[in-house]
């Protein structure tokens, strides 16, 4: 009987102690994906001439994770093309085994609200974005 007991308390210690994702996947993704919506408002990659994106994730600790995006679009043909980069540090809180939660450790972005689910070599991050009232959602696919 004390062996079973001790069997019992062995498999909830592991359980208990073992926790959802406990690896980020890092490394390079291409965007493939977005929807960018407010209101009734909608605008995704479709409704762009170029939509490039490169996100690249690295691991900053045991529940952070680095991302550096790059992005390179035009709404229509002979407009400017637009360029920009970013680079965050998130705080990372599992839900499951493939989703979660990022919160920003920017206080600028302390309003931000992001999630995200990877389905294999896909990695959705949608997040409500405070200061203009609207969601982003992103798709990327590892490279």
């Amino acid at each position: 009987m004390d062996l079973i007991k001790n069997i019992i308390f062995v498999c909830f210690f592991l359980f208990s102690t073992v926790s959802f994702g406990a690896e980020f996947p890092t490394g390079n993704y291409k965007g493939i994906g977005f929807i960018v919506e407010k209101g009734s408002m909608k605008i995704t990659e479709a409704d762009m001439s170029i939509h490039e994106s490169l996100l690249t994730a690295t691991k900053k600790g045991e529940l952070k994770v680095a991302f550096k995006v790059s992005v390179k679009m035009q709404r229509h043909p002979n407009t400017p093309i637009k360029s920009d980069s970013r680079y965050d540090v998130y705080s990372i809180k599992w839900d499951s085994e493939n989703s979660g939660s990022l919160v920003n450790n920017n206080k600028k972005y302390s309003g931000d609200k992001s999630t995200f689910v990877i389905d294999g070599r896909k990695l959705t991050v949608k997040s409500w974005i405070s200061r203009h009232q609207l969601f982003e959602t992103h798709i990327y696919e590892k490279q």
